[in-house]
């Protein structure tokens, strides 16, 4: 499991510090977040519900734990990463491989879901998919490679 990021590295990695409300306190809640989805035993505890309740003024619970991270950063929504296989043309097939907050660019810090090791980490999705396709013994650039949703 990756090393979790401190206060410091969070506000400064995320942009925390020029989101409204307190960057400190934001950090926090993303490391409460973060401890929860990494921690199979506590899906969800006290603390992550708490988190719904404060990012969700309009009383439009968050779908998921990566909706309300996206909502703890100020993220442009969350979305996903599949493995297309052989199926070139489709984008709507293939297995989930990852999500991740978008934060408006390739390799701006983010969180990510690593779907298969289920494990979620601040990062990058473009240095996820380098990664991913560099770890795929058949991965060939004619077959129907990475797909994003």
């Amino acid at each position: 499991m990756a090393k979790s990021p401190s206060k410091r590295e969070l506000i400064r990695d995320l942009g925390l510090d020029k989101l409204d409300g307190d960057p400190d306190e934001r950090a926090e809640d993303l490391q409460v977040l973060l401890r929860s989805m990494n921690d199979e035993a506590m899906p969800h505890d006290r603390e992550v519900d708490d988190l719904w309740i404060q990012y969700d003024p309009d009383d439009r619970l968050p779908v998921d734990q990566m909706e309300l991270a996206n909502a703890i950063i100020g993220g442009y929504g969350v979305e996903a990463g599949f493995d297309a296989g052989d199926n070139e043309l489709s984008t709507s097939s293939g297995r989930l491989v990852m999500e991740y907050v978008n934060t408006g660019d390739t390799y701006n810090a983010t969180v990510v879901r690593d779907v298969e090791s289920n494990e979620t980490y601040i990062g990058t999705w473009g240095d996820f998919v380098e990664q991913w396709e560099q770890g795929r013994d058949e991965y060939d650039d004619d077959d129907g490679g990475f797909r994003l949703l």
